[in-house]
């Protein structure tokens, strides 16, 4: 089961956002989309959502396009975590994440939103309501919400994906690892993980699968050892990258 770019193009104008751009993030493995700011991250991931269409090229969900998914079906198939929080009613924490159950029994769904809660540190503030949380305390609420879209309504999870825009750019180190051990949790039980990261270390320490784009192309897709090459990362980035293996963690370090 897979979520697919199929030289994925998309134009503006006469701006080129992406250039034939094709990877395969499997599910129950954690595919991070890193690059340099303006390389297309968050065009791409919302291209694979079903959020628009490409000029040029397909998406394919589980050897589907996304044109042949209802919207119901797509939504129990993929959840999106996008960059904006902001939320155009005073909903509380609580119904913020009980729009995330579609059928099934309300006690099975409370059961995994008390679990989330839990593990995401939302329980002491379910009652209070979302615009007046912090913007990292948003962030988590809305990861929530999209975990919970394709795990509480049903058992199954192979062939599920989330679609998180970069879901820890208000976290402090803390709830940055908390919610990527969460993805990491996710895809131990089948489900794919697609998040963007600004954060190299963090692609290094959980991604199973790094994608490394530059100008709307795809400069490189393989393991974080094939993409976190110094020279490679120095040219993308403009900048001298050193990468070095951490002897404790068994795990690439990234530096400037």
């Amino acid at each position: 089961m897979a979520l697919e770019a199929v030289d994925i193009s998309l134009a503006i104008g006469d701006r080129d956002i992406l250039s034939k751009v094709s990877f395969e993030a499997m599910d129950g493995c954690i595919t991070a989309l890193v690059g340099p700011n303006g390389a297309g991250k968050t065009t791409l991931l919302r291209t694979l959502a079903g959020d628009g269409y490409a000029s040029q090229g397909e998406v394919r969900l589980n050897g589907k396009t996304l044109r042949d998914y209802s919207l119901k079906e797509l939504a129990r198939a993929r959840s999106v975590m996008t960059q904006s929080t902001d939320i155009a009613f005073n909903f509380s924490v609580l119904e913020i994440l009980e729009m995330a159950w579609m059928s099934g029994p309300r006690e099975n769904f409370l059961s995994y939103l008390n679990r989330m809660a839990d593990e995401l540190g939302l329980a002491l503030f379910l009652d209070r309501s979302f615009r007046s949380l912090s913007g990292g305390e948003k962030q988590r609420v809305l990861f929530a919400r999209a975990v919970l879209q394709i795990t509480a309504n049903s058992s199954g999870r192979a062939g599920r994906f989330v679609l998180l825009d970069e879901p820890t750019s208000s976290l402090d180190i803390a709830y940055e690892l908390q919610l990527l051990a969460s993805c990491a949790n996710l895809a131990q039980q089948g489900v794919g993980v697609l998040v963007v990261l600004h954060d190299l270390n963090l692609a290094a320490k959980f991604a199973d699968q790094i994608v490394l784009l530059d100008q709307g192309k795809r400069v490189r897709a393989g393991s974080p050892a094939e993409v976190l090459q110094p020279d490679l990362l120095s040219e993308v980035y403009q900048t001298r990258i050193n990468v070095e293996k951490h002897p404790k963690i068994e795990k690439l370090l990234v530096y400037t």
